[in-house]
């Protein structure tokens, strides 16, 4: 009776030493999860990433589900991706960062990557976290199901950020083709996906030597960007998103103009600038911030397209310094270059040259 009562007390003593633990350690990792979700929400990144990491080692070191090791590691990606996004490589790991780092190398030994990027910076942490919630989603869930679909965007997003085009692009591609299957070819959450894979695609054309390999990644990415567009116009999407299409379109346009010569892609490539930015004016002062950013993307481009119509004006110039009637699609095409640039002075003086030699010989 003795040697039974001792048998069951070492029992209950010993699931009592064993068991609590385990549960007490994945009820803090979820407590982690959701304190960061609302810290992450406040906007404190940093605060954010100190909690999400806490979840991390602690569901490492227990039996938790795998996809809610999967959620917690896209949280604290999404949290380094965005740091990186602002920081880029700027950002200092500190203490925690390299605490936690070992923990991620046990989970994702030998990555490719490691000998490219710094070991707990912004973006070794955001890799490594999203390559082991995009890795355990397919082992869990399958390779072509919708959750699947999101971590290769996220995963994706952060390759475009660190330059890793073909890395990107394969999971764009990937992440389009099940998305497309299990919610149609005119669903909304295609959009952007196609604005991305556009992005990678541009990217990809400035690595190409040859002119055809440039011009059908160029017109890839202009297909991928105009898709993108449609879909934001059809569900009624915000505006930034559509201007920031037309921006995108814009600019390679302008490159397929520079690469082939082609008259087509210029008259795009302007149509469309003035496209986004008469959409982001239409939406000032809210998208101030916005507006001013394609302003200094787009300047060198829109210098580009003065510069020339400046030169197809002085082509058709006589030697006595007048102008024929036919030079009039040229100096109203300079007009509108002018007044992209701001420069009120020169589009007067090119409006008087219009009105001198070609409104009167109409």
């Amino acid at each position: 009776m003795t040697e039974i009562k001792f048998k069951t007390l070492v029992t209950v003593v010993f699931l009592f030493v064993t068991i609590p633990p385990a549960i007490g350690l994945d009820s803090l990792a979820e407590a982690y999860l959701e304190q960061g979700k609302v810290v992450y929400d406040r906007g404190d990144l940093m605060g954010a990433k100190r909690l999400f990491n806490q979840a991390a080692v602690h569901a490492v070191k227990t039996y938790d589900s795998p996809l809610h090791k999967a959620s917690i590691f896209n949280n604290a990606g999404e949290v380094y991706r965005r740091l990186f996004e602002l920081k880029g490589r700027n950002y200092q790991p500190d203490e925690e960062d390299r605490a936690t780092a070992p923990t991620l190398k046990i989970v994702c030994p030998n990555d490719p990557l490691d000998s490219i990027l710094p070991e707990a910076s912004a973006e070794w942490m955001a890799q490594r976290y999203l390559k082991l919630a995009l890795e355990i989603k397919e082992n869990t869930l399958g390779t072509f199901s919708l959750d699947v679909a999101r971590s290769m965007e996220n995963l994706a997003s952060l390759y475009l950020a660190i330059e890793r085009v073909d890395e990107a692009e394969a999971l764009l591609r990937k992440a389009l083709k099940i998305r497309e299957t299990k919610e149609g070819l005119h669903s909304s959450s295609i959009a952007p996906i196609c604005f991305r894979l556009g992005k990678a695609l541009k990217d990809r054309s400035y690595r190409h030597s040859d002119d055809n390999a440039k011009s059908a990644a160029l017109n890839d990415a202009v297909s991928n960007f105009q898709r993108a567009k449609r879909l934001w116009l059809s569900s009624n999407s915000a505006p930034e998103l559509i201007a920031a299409a037309c921006q995108e379109t814009s600019f390679c346009h302008y490159l397929l103009f520079g690469l082939l010569g082609q008259p087509v892609s210029l008259d795009l490539a302007e149509r469309l600038y003035d496209e986004s930015e008469q959409r982001y004016q239409k939406n000032l002062p809210r998208l101030k911030k916005r507006y001013d950013e394609f302003k200094s993307v787009l300047h060198p481009v829109a210098v580009e397209i003065e510069l020339f119509w400046e030169r197809k004006v002085l082509e058709q110039k006589t030697s006595d310094g007048r102008l024929p009637a036919s030079a009039g699609d040229e100096l109203v095409r300079l007009m509108k270059a002018k007044k992209r640039l701001g420069k009120t002075e020169d589009y007067k003086e090119a409006q008087e040259l219009y009105n001198k030699y070609c409104r009167t010989n109409q």
